[in-house]
């Protein structure tokens, strides 16, 4: 899973160093093309005022910290920013989503990007966002719920 090969505080809580696992973290912190580049991208600018990295599926709004059930140090801001986001998306099609931090609101998984964006550069409104649905047809979303999915995204 790439997003547990950030460079920051990468293969602790909720990773797996067998590389056939849904949570595997590689070989080694940001050793995959994609999570370099971007790394970079990130160290270079270092100017971020908020991060959304988006997954599917089980409709989750979800902040700071992955790798450890600590709150943190901007939680009652990153709960608000949650709020509101679940609010406006919500408001669109009726969707709802919970909200979070990543560890206590889905599981433990360090090395991510919010993790990442947030730890090193300060970015407070540093998201991971789990898209529709909840289960029922989990990764394989029906043609239908594309459109409408990215209609109360983009409100969010």
């Amino acid at each position: 899973d790439p997003n547990r090969n950030w460079d920051y505080h990468w293969g602790e809580a909720g990773t797996s160093s067998v590389p056939c696992s849904d949570s595997y973290s590689g070989a080694s912190a940001a050793n995959q093309p994609e999570i370099i580049a971007v790394q970079e991208y990130i160290k270079d600018d270092g100017n971020f005022a908020g991060y959304i990295n988006f997954h599917s599926y089980s409709q989750l709004w979800m902040s700071p910290w992955g790798y450890t059930s600590d709150k943190s140090a901007d939680y009652d801001q990153q709960e608000a920013g949650s709020a509101a986001a679940v609010a406006a998306l919500e408001a669109v099609h009726g969707t709802k989503y919970d909200y979070g931090p990543i560890s206590t609101t889905i599981y433990p998984a360090s090395g991510s990007s919010a993790d990442y964006v947030y730890g090193t550069c300060g970015a407070i409104y540093s998201y991971g966002v789990e898209l529709r649905d909840t289960g029922k047809d989990g990764f394989l979303l029906p043609a239908e719920q594309i459109t409408p999915s990215g209609e109360e995204t983009w409100a969010a």
